[in-house]
């Protein structure tokens, strides 16, 4: 066959076959951007952490006021709905705890963990934490 003869299948062969690679350019590009993203996160979030572990150990109890934008600028930010507000103010102790509960969610996002399976853990978790009391 000639290039001057190729019949319609074959051109629409080619075409389809240029539109899926093109998609799947489109969706490695689109996976590049949200690994990207959790990786700002929880980059941002280990650096919180440890600004708090070190006022924690220079006795500082509270977060500081002024770290308030801080927290309202890291929630719209995050790849999932986080409902619970975070707050200057609080212990540092409840603060970090928030933080690592959000970095959780952003390492199961990074290694494809889905939610499903984060609240099956966690549901299997807490009945064995239930029954440790019964097994002692």
């Amino acid at each position: 066959m000639s290039t001057q003869t190729l019949d319609r299948t074959t051109v629409n062969g080619f075409t389809g076959a240029l539109e899926e690679m093109a998609w799947a350019e489109e969706r490695r590009y689109l996976a590049s951007l949200a690994r990207v993203r959790v990786e700002g996160c929880i980059r941002t979030i280990d650096q919180l952490i440890e600004e708090l572990e070190l006022m924690n150990l220079s006795n500082s109890k509270k977060v500081p006021t002024e770290w308030q934008p801080k927290l309202d600028n890291l929630v719209p930010v995050l790849p999932f709905d986080y409902s619970e507000q975070l707050h200057a103010g609080v212990s540092t102790v409840r603060l970090m705890d928030q933080l690592f509960t959000i970095q959780g969610h952003l390492l199961d996002l990074k290694i494809g963990r889905s939610q499903e399976m984060a609240v099956a853990d966690a549901a299997i978790e807490e009945e064995m934490t239930a029954w440790a009391p019964i097994r002692n």
